[in-house]
Formats: C-alpha cells, structure tokens, sequence
C-alpha cells in the first residue's frame, strides 16, 4: 500500500508539475496526522518540513488575478544551508525555495530568504480578524500557542454567533467585539475570514478605517485583491492566502499572493502569521487557482483515498480498527520516504516493484482502471471551477467597485 502512496503522489504531480513535489507532501503529511485517532502517535508539531517562500517585484499594479496566463509553479533551491527556526518542540530544519518567475527580482528574493530567517521579523502588535470560523480559530490558536502576538491583542467579530465569542474568548484569550471601531483602530493586520457572499458588506463596513499602513488578509476564496481595493476605493496592501483544512492540526500548505502595494516587510508578516499552521508558499495571483485546485481542494482527495483503501481492506478480511492503523502509517511512511528522498515517486516507485510480484500486479489494476487520468482530471477540473467560480465573483463585486 505505501508503493500505492507513491503512485498517488506521482499522478497528483502530474496533475500540476512535478516541482510542486514539496507543496504537495506537506498538506498530505497534514492529513495524516489529522486522521491518526487513537492508533498512531504522531507529534503533530514537530515541524521538519520544507518550507516554500518566494517573492515578486511587484512594481505595477496591473495584476488583477484575471485574464492572464498563470505560470507554472516553479520552485527551486536557493541555498542547501539548513536555516533554524524556533517550534513548539526544539529547533527543526528548514529548507528555503523560491518561486520563478519572469518579473523575479534576484536580490530581493535573496532578501527575503535572509529576513525570513528572523522568526521575530513582522511582530505584530494587533490583529483583527474579522470572521470567527474553523480557518480563523485555527490561525489564532497558532499566533497564541507560539506565542506571536499576546492574546489580548487578538481582536475578532463576526456577524451574530454570541456562543462563538464566548467560546473563543474562553479558549484562547481573545478579544471579542462588535465594534468595527474598535476592532480596526490602531490595528498592524486585519484577517478577512468572511464567506465569499459577505465580503461586499464587510469591506463596506470598514472601508473608514482602512489606513495607509494596514496589512490585510484575505483568506476569502475567490476575491481578488483589485476587487477589495475597488470596494473600499483605496489603495492598501493585502495579501490572499489559500490554505487548507490542515491547518486545524498546524499542518496546512498554505499559499499567499501580495498586490503590488505590499511591502516585503508586510509580507513577511504574512508569512510569520500563516508559519503559525504550516508551510508557506509565495505565489503570483494567477496561479491561486491552480493552488486551489492542487493543495486547497487536496485534503479531499486523500480522505477519498483513505475511504477506498477501507472499503478494500473490508472485502479481503481485515477489520476496520487494524485496517485504519495500517493505512494512516503507510500513509505517512510513503510521505516520509518522499520528503527526506532526492529520488523521485515514479523512482522509488520502481524500486520496491518486483516483477511479478504484488505490487506490480497492484499497480496494473489502477492503470486498467485508468487512475493516474482521473486524478490528472480532478485537478485539472478543480484549478478550473476555482477559475469560474473566481470570475463570477469579480463580475457580482464590479457593480460597486469604484474606479481609482
């Protein structure tokens, strides 16, 4: 079964390119570790992984996330020399990437590797997040459990759940306000954590105290960066984020593209925020979809796999409570052996395949039954509805978008 994961891996690849191998392995060890119940220990936040950063010179504002050709998600070693960062457990190695692109700046790319080191670089003072949902709980049980931001100084509402507030406050020590006021003033960093049908009515109602220097977070799927500023009728620095339901056990892949108002300190920021609950990868607007459809739909896949692996382990025997301890562990194994090997899926694939034997007679079945172009097709076809459902929420916001 963990030659099957390498298999999964290799297809999935394929799905995007084969240099989003370090993307792809980080959202499924997430899910493992999500999955474990009460048959495999795993220390979830114990963090050696590789973690993708990358930056863009964003020197003009014509990006608006539509009509443009996304480039492929290239990333590529920058330096071999293991960087140390503070987790909850010790000091973990990590590995820093770059994202390629035609408008990449070398040396601030180089820059921003360096500053990303200083786990202290973009401290926080405030943060307001707006929308007090699972992503939301997530990112603040991280800022709080690392100790980022005292906190006090986390700032949440949302539109009427009182039993939520409650809870949150009881949790992690936030504060909880239905005060727009109060809860944008003075804040470094505001976190949009709304549905996609309520973001017109959210900007609207805190478009007066936007200022200058305010760093927002979208994590609102679908808006694009043009579409908050037209709303608001200003220019700020914002930077939406795409992550994956992995975050609620620390380890999502998340992917962030800044707009062309985003300072690189600010970003970094976003990068500290979102480190908080996983790996980090910079990415270009264009190419969130493509996210999309890769790591933020990806969690879904695997649990679609894990569900037909017991569904197989049922009709030859096995019961469901030995059946889950061996599926989450091969999981986790193949995911591993793919992190900490150079060798490639289809290589370490290859070589646990004897000829003749039952795993080569394994592997057969899935290419008779034509599986590594049905999760080509699943990707594909989610990068393309994340594309659509985009588009129409661009057209329904451009009625009040205020030209600047």
């Amino acid at each position: 079964m963990q030659l099957f994961c390498l298999f999964i891996m290799e297809k999935l690849n394929k799905g995007g390119t084969t240099e989003a191998r370090p993307f792809v392995l980080y959202w499924m060890r997430g899910l493992f570790v999500f999955h474990k119940g009460s048959f495999v220990k795993i220390v979830v936040f114990k963090r050696n992984y590789l973690r993708l950063i990358g930056a863009e010179v964003r020197d003009s504002c014509g990006s608006s996330g539509t009509g443009e050709t996304p480039q492929a998600f290239t990333p590529r070693r920058l330096t071999a020399r293991p960087a140390e960062s503070e987790h909850l457990e010790g000091k973990s190695t990590t590995t820093h990437y770059l994202v390629n692109s035609n408008k990449v700046c070398e040396s601030s790319l180089h820059k921003m590797a360096e500053n990303s080191k200083e786990k202290g670089a973009g401290i926080m003072k405030k943060i307001a997040f707006i929308g007090a949902g699972s992503m939301a709980e997530a990112i603040i049980s991280g800022l709080v459990t690392q100790q980022v931001i005292e906190p006090e100084n986390i700032f949440v509402t949302n539109k009427s759940n009182d039993d939520r507030f409650v809870y949150l406050k009881d949790q992690y020590g936030v504060t909880a306000t239905r005060s727009l006021q109060l809860l944008v003033k003075d804040a470094d960093l505001v976190v949009l954590a709304v549905k996609p049908k309520d973001i017109l009515e959210t900007m609207q109602s805190i478009k007066e105290y936007i200022r200058e220097e305010m760093l927002f977070i979208s994590v609102v799927a679908g808006v694009h960066t043009t579409s908050l500023e037209g709303i608001a009728n200003k220019r700020f620095s914002i930077v939406r984020a795409m992550p994956n339901t992995s975050a609620a056990v620390g380890k999502s892949a998340t992917a962030l593209a800044a707009n062309c108002h985003t300072k690189d300190s600010q970003l970094q920021t976003a990068i500290t925020l979102f480190e908080t609950v996983g790996t980090v990868a910079v990415v270009e607007e264009t190419q969130l979809d493509a996210v999309t459809g890769l790591s933020g739909s990806g969690p879904a896949y695997i649990y679609y796999l894990v569900e037909a692996l017991e569904k197989s382990a049922e009709k030859i025997g096995l019961d469901s409570e030995t059946a889950k301890q061996l599926i989450l562990q091969t999981l986790m194994g193949a995911a591993d052996m793919l992190q900490k090997s150079p060798k490639t899926p289809a290589v370490l694939r290859k070589e646990v395949t004897s000829p003749g034997g039952t795993t080569e007679a394994g592997l057969k079945a899935l290419q008779a039954h034509q599986v590594e172009d049905a999760f080509i097709a699943c990707v594909q076809e989610a990068t393309e509805q994340s594309k659509r459902m985009g588009n129409q929420i661009s057209k329904e916001l451009a009625k009040y978008v205020v030209s600047q």
